[in-house]
């Protein structure tokens, strides 16, 4: 997939998130307004606040967010499996361009979460190699690369990192990593949320992942659940991309829906 391609992607998938629909219904509003149509202006207003206030929910985010979530429980560190693991593999996030800023405080929060994640699997798994990923859409520097550079920063044997740094998105992540691993053990590490869709496209390509799930969106609610959080509208932003995500991988024939 080509950046033109990845942008165009990006920019129809942000149209149909909550916020993006809400600004849509909002634009629409003002429009009726604009031509002397206020009456017919209050229902798309009303329709966006709705939206809006319904997503910024805790019971609503739990909702949305608990089913992917809990299809896969975090990754101890007795497990087995993890003495024969020779890869971890970190899924990459975002990053801030600022590069007089390190490494670590460059990264995203959700970039943060699985590297830790991994560096606390890399502890007891010695002989495994934490594999970061993930390119630039913008030209700048490749996430992975301010990943591993984070990761050595941290403590993390700079022997012990490696990067794939040609990916855009998660699917072109997994296709690299398999002609990188081949069928050799790996952890695949993600946000909890993105765990799901991780997993069936990592076995598409052939793998055998160990989840990891990190960066964990839903929390027990610490208020009245009628009061709206900001929390819980990324939160639910984020569910819903990934349930898009996966009913397009069905539609495609790439992924199983259910497993």
């Amino acid at each position: 997939m080509e950046i033109s391609g990845f942008w165009i992607k990006r920019i129809l998938g942000q149209g149909l998130m909550p916020l993006g629909v809400s600004v849509c219904l909002s634009l629409w509003g003002m429009l009726l307004a604009l031509v002397g149509r206020p009456k017919r202006a209050v229902a798309p207003f009303v329709l966006a606040a709705s939206l809006l206030y319904a997503v910024s929910l805790d019971p609503v985010a739990a909702w949305m967010v608990a089913p992917l979530e809990r299809a896969y429980a975090p990754l101890r560190l007795d497990d087995a499996r993890l003495a024969g693991v020779r890869w971890i593999v970190v899924l990459g996030s975002s990053h801030h361009h600022d590069a007089a800023l390190p490494p670590l405080l460059r990264l995203d929060t959700v970039a943060t979460a699985r590297l830790a994640e991994a560096l606390r699997l890399a502890r007891r798994a010695p002989r495994a190699q934490v594999l970061c990923t993930g390119g630039s859409p913008t030209g700048g520097t490749p996430h992975a690369e301010v990943l591993a550079a984070a990761a050595v920063s941290l403590g993390l044997d700079a022997g012990r990192v490696a990067v794939e740094n040609a990916s855009l998105d998660t699917p072109q992540q997994m296709a690299e990593v398999a002609r990188r691993v081949g069928h050799e053990p790996l952890v695949l590490v993600t946000s909890a949320t993105h765990m799901p869709r991780a997993v069936r496209l990592a076995r598409a390509c052939g793998l055998s992942p160990i989840p990891a799930p990190a960066a964990y969106e839903c929390f027990s609610p610490d208020g009245l659940p009628f009061l709206p959080y900001a929390r819980n509208l990324l939160a639910c932003h984020r569910a819903l991309h990934e349930y898009l995500g996966l009913l397009w991988g069905w539609i495609t024939g790439r992924l199983q829906l259910w497993e």
